[in-house]
């Protein structure tokens, strides 16, 4: 229930919440959490987030933090960014943990929408242990976190971004192709952060023959503690001519373990079974036979991938677009112009009146200077 909440209530669900990012890169695919317990007093005793995926939840290591400094937990407060869980997946139940601990009050910003979490059986089991219950407190910054998982749970996929690096003439290539590199190293820098957080990325194969890239992370360089799983990278490719030449793609001699798969549509993936750790969905097509963006983010979807990554040229990151399938466009735009001739950074249909081009719902999410260019974050 929703509570007149105080500032101190404020206060601890915010640092709730930063905990939380402490597991941006590496929770995946579960949702970022964080916990904070607090004693009678306003003292902070314990604080905790879910860090890695499989491994123990926000509140578990809030309250082992507790335990392990030796403050007492009974009639303790529990700030929670969602709401604990009440069903055994990796871990035991939250819900049982707290209430076995003696907390005698859970503030949490959001609900859960896992359908698993049903018919408030956690709410009515920490009601009958005498534990008071709270929600919504900082609740839109609670599901701003989490965009991918609320996505899936929501509406049956995952959420979608679009990397676009450009000139300010809104040009992403020269007319024969090159594109490496227009914008800085610093825009390079900040995207290895963008693909840390992807659980997916998805390219083209014009991209995959015109750089040969790797699509990993790089992680060297970035300040990042916690162990971070590659993700996933998919190329779609429908006619499976990448085939003919895949030991030569960075994507596949580069990798110890090769975490890609061509989406196609007409290669039959158990005539590549010799090639480890390469799995190959085939997606229904549609009637041109192209490969079903669709259905490609319903592959994801079912395999837990919360967050995709469109990092591809203008044909396959304007058929996603074009169809509405993405939620958030990066734009990192170089301070320079490619001129007549060169490629555009998107196809569109055309627009008949201004009217049109308002009411397609994009907004400005936030502008910033990376090095010498601008990125441009864009939500529907």
């Amino acid at each position: 229930m929703n509570h007149n909440f105080t500032a101190q209530d404020e206060f601890f669900m915010r640092r709730a919440l930063d905990l939380a990012l402490l597991g941006q890169y590496t929770a995946r695919p579960n949702p970022l959490v964080g916990a904070v317990l607090v004693n009678p007093s306003g003292e902070i005793i314990g604080e905790g987030a879910h860090l890695n995926y499989g491994e123990a939840h926000a509140e578990i290591n809030a309250l082992a933090q507790a335990s392990t400094n030796n403050k007492p937990i009974k009639k303790s407060t529990c700030y929670v960014t969602l709401e604990p869980c009440s069903h055994t997946g990796k871990t035991g139940p939250c819900v049982d943990a707290l209430t076995q601990a003696g907390v005698s009050k859970i503030i949490f910003a959001m609900k859960d929408p896992n359908p698993l979490v049903k018919n408030n059986q956690g709410l009515e089991k920490l009601k009958k242990a005498g534990v008071e219950i709270f929600w919504g407190l900082l609740e839109q910054e609670a599901r701003d976190l989490n965009p991918g998982f609320i996505s899936r749970m929501e509406k049956s996929r995952p959420y979608v971004r679009a990397k676009i690096a450009a000139s300010l003439d809104g040009k992403t290539a020269l007319s024969h192709g090159q594109s490496q590199w227009i914008t800085s190293p610093e825009s390079r820098q900040d995207v290895q952060y963008l693909r840390a957080r992807s659980s997916v990325i998805i390219s083209g194969s014009g991209t995959v023959k015109a750089d040969n890239p790797s699509l990993n992370i790089r992680l060297e360089n970035l300040k990042i503690s916690q162990k971070i799983v590659q993700p996933l990278r998919i190329i779609c490719n429908s006619s499976g001519d990448l085939f003919e030449n895949i030991e030569n793609l960075n994507l596949f001699k580069n990798q110890v373990n090769h975490n890609f798969l061509i989406a196609h549509s007409n290669i039959n993936f158990i005539n590549l079974s010799q090639l480890n750790n390469l799995y190959l969905p085939n997606p229904d097509l549609n009637k041109n036979q192209k490969i079903n963006l669709k259905n490609l983010l319903n592959f994801c979807h079912e395999n837990n991938y919360s967050e995709v990554l469109i990092e591809a040229g203008n044909k396959l990151t304007s058929a996603f677009l074009n169809q509405n399938l993405i939620d958030e466009l990066w734009v990192y735009m170089a301070p320079c112009f490619l001129g007549a001739g060169a490629v555009d950074m998107l196809t569109i249909p055309e627009v008949l009146n201004l009217n049109q081009a308002h009411e397609q719902g994009w907004k400005i999410k936030s502008i910033e200077l990376i090095g010498p260019d601008l990125k441009i974050i864009l939500i529907k």
